[in-house]
């Protein structure tokens, strides 16, 4: 990476319950998808973290298999996927 590239962080919620309604919750991909492109489009290297670190919990709605998501979600889907993989190997 070059001195130049511009980095930017998106960070990923770690709540998985909505205060204490019981109500499962997490981060949107198709929410995430639209910023993420639109910087890597601008040229900048994206990070991606969560608030505790870790495993950041996509919300039940939004986990669908990635080739039933829109063309810009769909590789987000495989790319989260991995980072989580790569993380749980870690602990």
């Amino acid at each position: 990476m070059s001195q130049s590239t511009k980095k930017a962080l998106i960070i990923l919620t770690s709540h998985t319950e909505l205060g204490s309604t019981g109500r499962k919750t997490g981060f949107y991909y198709d929410e995430m998808a639209t910023p993420y492109w639109r910087l890597i489009d601008a040229g900048f290297d994206v990070d991606i973290a969560s608030i505790k670190g870790g495993i950041a919990p996509p919300d039940p709605k939004t986990l669908v298999e990635p080739n039933d998501r829109p063309p810009m979600v769909a590789p987000l889907c495989v790319m989260i996927k991995q980072w989580q993989n790569s993380i749980i190997h870690m602990y």
